[in-house]
């Protein structure tokens, strides 16, 4: 009895790896970035990206962030046609890997394929919550409100239960100054002292449009140069930026 016991929990545990888990990355995937699967991670670049373009900032051509903000981001396959059915998205400090920034949550009309994370804090990552195939995913990510210095995003991205991609890393998002200091001078003549004045940054929010899809008027918010191509879906049509992936707006995975 015992050895039936044994080799069914053997047998169980097996199934397990195989299938992957249909509902969401598992807690072992909190620190590292991989699904708990019997095969291998791919070793090829990810097909894979999330796109960074709402931290885009023209003036310098970096990608910024601002404390205590909320930005909607998107997980996505960067060709034509190309789907997903897992994944699992956390934000990390550049100085510290292993540390986790900001807060997550699904968002988008598809909403009910993601949830929050099963690590410890579950805000710390978002990832699915259906082995449907996915196309896009959106989810909003809220940056800390204390200064934490520049960070990245990693991520898992799993196309089938054999095939999959582990802990990448997208280009870097530097943290923004939280407050604009203005010095003024005293007036020619005068023996005025100069005047300081410490300005504090206000959160404000990114949000998709109301409706499922993007006009062309949209897209100028967020196509800087590359290739902007339409696809679509049963249920709602997107626009896809497939951009360089090592240029604007969509940043490649890095291992």
């Amino acid at each position: 009895m015992k050895l039936l016991i044994g080799v069914s929990l053997v047998m169980s545990s097996i199934g397990l790896l195989v299938e992957g888990y249909s509902s969401g990355a598992p807690a072992g995937a909190c620190d590292s970035l991989s699904p708990i699967h019997l095969a291998q991670p791919q070793a090829s670049d990810v097909p894979y990206a999330i796109s960074l373009m709402p931290f885009y900032n023209a003036s310098d051509n970096s990608f910024t962030f601002y404390l205590g903000r909320t930005y909607t981001l998107s997980i996505a396959n960067a060709t034509v046609g190309g789907t997903f059915r897992g994944f699992f998205v956390q934000a990390r400090l550049m100085n510290d890997d292993t540390t986790r920034a900001g807060v997550f949550a699904p968002t988008g009309p598809l909403a009910d394929q993601s949830r929050l994370s099963s690590c410890p804090i579950n805000t710390d990552g978002v990832t699915h919550n259906s082995p449907a195939d996915k196309d896009i995913i959106y989810f909003t990510w809220t940056a800390p409100m204390g200064n934490t210095g520049d960070i990245r995003f990693g991520f898992a991205v799993v196309e089938t239960r054999m095939t999959y991609w582990a802990n990448q890393r997208t280009g870097v998002v530097q943290q923004a100054p939280s407050t604009i200091v203005t010095t003024t001078t005293a007036a020619p003549g005068t023996t005025a002292e100069p005047a300081t004045t410490t300005t504090q940054i206000q959160p404000t929010q990114t949000t998709l449009p109301t409706n499922n899809t993007m006009s062309t008027a949209d897209t100028t918010v967020f196509v800087i140069a590359g290739v902007v191509s339409t696809g679509g879906c049963s249920s709602h049509n997107h626009i896809y930026f497939y951009l360089d992936m090592h240029k604007k707006a969509w940043l490649h995975g890095e291992n």
